[in-house]
């Protein structure tokens, strides 16, 4: 094991490892020489034997139980780019077939499993830069590592995993408190950017970049960091404005900041106030607003000035009595409208119209008296007046005793009506009154034939046959009827309308058969 920094260990010499050997006598003979050969021979094989097949076994097997636990030397964090020494030299030591028992050769196995480890830990502490949070401790471990060296190249291999274990053990005390480190100098630099202090905050991202380089908050906090400063400028010229009641400006300011750093809560909180008291500006404009146009009686107005004050604060309930402000307003309004509708077509007459904008009334106002009363008595005069219209248009009808017993019935119902019919229904009323006079007065006819024509008026009676015939009938339609023997029959109409003074009809059968 090696400082950082420090010469690579190199590989132990295996002869070193040996006592020294009795010299052999300048001469030998060559049988000797070729059996001193043959003997070289078979203990280079052996070593390579145990170089090439028998260690490998054993540091896998030394390396197999530490790859199963997890360890954060496994991450794959990219290192920050830190001065490495060389790679480690692991000391062989081969093996003496003479001196090397059973337990030997397992403390031996297990020197070189921790020396393993040793190395593993030592790269994944490099690349997280030990040494600028922990180089004293890295020292001591490396120390212990190298005692461990020098106590494997002696063969002294119990001694090695005592030293190899301490190194192991103080080599994973830093491993777990890189964590803490880095956890430590992350809070440390974000309390030196809030206090303003940007190298300070600088020189703990820096730490905490060399040990978690990929960290995000070490990445945002390099970056607010180098923008503090502007930062603290920006907000003073906020506070600034926003002492002065420039909340506008404040507000954009502020926002600049939130911008530069998302992170600042300083810059958040007072982005926040000012957009706060903004709003409540703009909304308390918005109902003083919304007042102004109900009083105007631009409802329309009104209403879109209460709806944008709720948006703004949907927890207010000013714009909620607005808004019902403005629908009381427009009912009212509505009401006075058709009331004041009502009342004109009343004056005019017009009983039909008038009914309708009483119903209209009552519709909004179920209860209102007076709308109950305007819709009665429109109803009343509309019917009669239509009764009224009847009989007039259909004067023929009067003629009829029936007809004309329903008429003198309409017009003393007329004359009954509480507070007077109006003078459009009186009117119409003196024009039936007048049309039943002329229905039920008889109009002189003169009917004219060849006094051998027999002649009957249907719904009348036989007239029978005459040069000249002279009868009175009331105004309507009449159809007479000739016949003659030899003769085809005949058939005409006669007229009686009102106002006639006098009417003449001449009917005889012409048509032989």
């Amino acid at each position: 094991m090696q400082k950082d920094g420090s010469t690579p260990i190199r590989a132990i010499d295996p002869s070193s490892l040996h006592g020294p050997s009795s010299r052999v006598g300048a001469r030998r003979s060559p049988v000797a020489v070729r059996m001193l050969v043959a003997l070289v021979f078979i203990v280079l094989a052996g070593c390579v034997v145990v170089v090439f097949l028998v260690l490998p076994e054993y540091v896998n097997e030394a390396r197999q139980p530490d790859e199963t636990v997890s360890s954060p030397a496994r991450t794959e964090d990219t290192p920050r780019e830190t001065a490495s020494p060389p790679a480690r030299a692991v000391p062989v030591v081969p093996d003496a077939p003479a001196q090397s028992g059973p337990a030997q050769q397992a403390m031996k196995r297990q020197a070189e499993a921790l020396l393993l480890d040793i190395i593993e830990k030592q790269e994944w502490l490099r690349q997280r830069g030990v040494s600028l949070w922990a180089a004293g401790e890295y020292d001591l471990a490396a120390s212990a590592g190298q005692a461990g060296d020098e106590a494997f190249r002696t063969r002294a291999f119990s001694e090695a995993v005592r030293h190899y274990e301490q190194a192991v053990h103080a080599l994973h005390e830093l491993e777990r408190r890189a964590a803490q480190v880095l956890g430590e100098q992350l809070a440390l630099g974000e309390e030196a950017l809030e206090r303003n202090q940007g190298e300070t905050a600088m020189r703990h991202f820096e730490l905490a970049q060399a040990i978690d380089p990929r960290n995000p908050r070490v990445m945002n906090g390099l970056k607010r960091a180098n923008t503090i400063h502007a930062l603290f400028s920006l907000l003073e010229k906020g506070g600034n404005l926003e002492a002065a009641g420039r909340f506008e400006e404040a507000e954009r300011t502020y926002r600049q900041a939130v911008e530069l750093d998302p992170l600042a809560a300083d810059a958040r909180t007072a982005l926040q106030r000012v957009t706060a008291q903004l709003t409540e500006e703009q909304f308390r404009k918005l109902v003083a607003q919304g007042y102004a146009w109900l009083d105007a009686r631009r409802f329309q107005d009104a209403r879109e000035a209460f709806r944008k004050a709720h948006k703004l604060m949907p927890d207010s309930k000013q714009p909620v009595k607005g808004l019902a402000s403005v629908d009381q307003a427009v009912h009212d309004e509505k009401v006075e409208s058709l009331k004041i509708e009502a009342e004109h077509f009343e004056l005019q007459q017009e009983w039909g119209l008038a009914l309708q904008s009483w119903q209209q009334l009552l519709d909004l106002e179920p209860g209102a008296g007076y709308a109950v009363e305007g819709a009665a008595r429109a109803r009343l005069r509309d019917a009669l007046l239509e009764r009224l219209e009847n009989h007039i248009r259909a004067p023929q009808r009067l003629s009829s005793a029936g007809v004309a017993a329903e008429a003198r019935a309409l017009l003393d119902e007329v004359a009954a009506v509480k507070g007077g019919p109006g003078n459009r229904i009186l009117d119409r009323a003196g024009v039936l009154e007048e049309t039943l006079i002329l229905a039920n007065r008889p109009v002189p006819i003169t009917l004219q034939s060849d006094n051998e024509t027999d002649v009957t008026l249907l719904r009348v009676g036989r007239l029978g046959r005459f040069q000249r015939h002279e009868i009175l009938l009331k105004p309507g339609r009449y159809t007479l009827v000739g016949s003659r023997p030899g003769y085809r029959d005949i058939r005409k109409i006669l007229d009686v309308t009102l106002g006639m003074e006098t009417g003449r009809l001449t009917i005889r059968c012409e048509e032989t058969i």
